[in-house]
């Protein structure tokens, strides 16, 4: 799976930074009901996705994983910001 998505094998550092031209930065954290994370709070679910900001591979995919340590069940909310992409 890494081999594959050249935006989680990066050779630089993750900035989590707005990126430019309406992409989206390369990384982005989200708690489960669709806002950006609050690192002050408590949570067993997280929401990341890998942007493709500042790579030139037009392999590049947005990749998102939704990560739970529940062990109940977990809903996550997209941030409306991801809901178009391919």
């Amino acid at each position: 799976f890494r081999r594959e998505q050249p935006n989680i094998r990066r050779d630089k550092f993750l900035t989590g930074a707005p990126a430019a031209d309406g992409k989206l930065p390369d990384v982005g954290w989200y708690s489960p009901n669709g806002k950006p994370m609050d690192w002050s709070q408590c949570t067993k679910s997280i929401l990341c996705v890998f942007g493709t900001d500042g790579l030139d591979d037009p392999a590049a995919r947005p990749v998102m994983l939704l990560l739970s340590a529940s062990e109940a069940t977990q809903e996550f909310v997209i941030p409306a910001a991801l809901r178009s992409l391919p």
